[in-house]
């Protein structure tokens, strides 16, 4: 070492002197991506202390970040590291499927938007089969990467409608004319393949006949009536060659009309049906000409039959009107 002082002198001596050196920190960083919304957590290595530039280790980007981290080994030796967080967003889940739901019956529900679901009925998978008794709220979340999402779905509950089925004579000779009514839904479809709320059939036994009924909420149910056909074994020959005619006249009426008889025959009566199949008259014959009188009876089609000794031998429909 040579020094001079301020007089121009020189001197100079020899020592000895040891430096340390004292290795650089290598930081290492986590990186990493999350959902928009969510944090991610800065976890540094390789040194004692860490600062990072502008925040802390816990940071909530809003879009794709970069931070830089300077780390410091305990003798004050320092290091940078920068990482990049990436920011995507957040799932965008949906539902699809009917929002009306009838009583009884099964729907599919179907979500898309992620990579798996988990539906709040506990199934998994991108689709469910529901079968509601009631309204209900189905939610289901989904998972994609890293991120999640969510979405619901409102099914509103409908009862079946309450569809029934009747006739205009609950019991009928062989071939003759009846007619069917359905009620209870908007639109029906019978098993015949005829629409509407009334079919008209002729069978020559006892027959079953369906209806499916369907109302405004697209609900259906069906109904089974069952005809009753007696084979008016009762007819005589005679009979059947119009040697003993029965007659009913005026028809349409006023609520009286005449039963006329070309002959008598064995233990007549004359029995008045409404159109639910309902015995609401009934008349023992005694002479060729009977008058019946149900003028206090609503306006309608009634059947009337002609019954001998326990056997219906005719059967009409009389129409009253005012």
């Amino acid at each position: 070492i040579v020094g001079t002082n301020f007089e121009g002198c020189v001197s100079s001596n020899t020592v000895s002197s040891n430096v340390t050196v004292f290795t650089t920190p290598t930081i290492s960083v986590n990186s990493g991506s999350v959902c928009s919304g969510n944090t991610f957590t800065i976890v540094p290595s390789g040194a004692s202390t860490y600062t990072i530039e502008g925040t802390n280790n816990v940071v909530n980007p809003l879009t794709t970040t970069s931070y830089t981290i300077t780390g410091y080994s305990a003798q004050g030796c320092s290091g940078i590291a920068i990482i990049t967080v990436s920011v995507q967003a957040t799932l965008s889940l949906s539902i699809v499927g009917t929002t009306i739901v009838c009583e009884g019956e099964s729907y599919t529900l179907t979500s898309t938007g992620a990579n798996t679901y988990t539906w709040s009925t506990g199934a998994t998978g991108n689709a469910i089969i529901i079968t509601p008794s009631t309204s209900t709220v189905y939610s289901v979340s989904g998972g994609g990467g890293n991120c999640l999402g969510s979405a619901t779905h409102s099914v509103s509950f409908n009862p079946k409608p309450n569809v029934s089925a009747y006739s205009s004579s609950s019991l009928i000779c062989a071939e003759e004319t009846v007619t069917l009514f359905a009620n209870g839904a908007t639109t029906y479809t019978w098993s015949n393949g005829v629409s509407g709320d009334l079919i008209t059939i002729n069978p020559t036994l006892t027959s079953n006949y369906s209806v499916v009924g369907t109302d405004l909420n697209s609900c259906s149910n069906t109904a089974v009536y069952t005809q009753s056909v007696d084979a008016c074994l009762g007819l005589t020959e005679g009979f059947k060659k119009q040697e003993m005619r029965i007659d009913v006249y005026p028809n349409p009426s006023n609520g009286e009309v005449a039963v006329s008889f070309a002959m008598m025959i064995e233990k007549p009566t004359i029995e008045l049906y409404n159109y639910l199949g309902q015995l609401i008259l009934k008349e023992n014959v005694t002479t060729l000409i009977t008058n019946l009188n149900f003028k206090t009876l609503a306006n309608g089609v009634y059947t009337l039959k002609v019954v001998s000794s326990d056997k219906v031998i005719f059967v009409d429909k009389i129409i009253k009107q005012e």
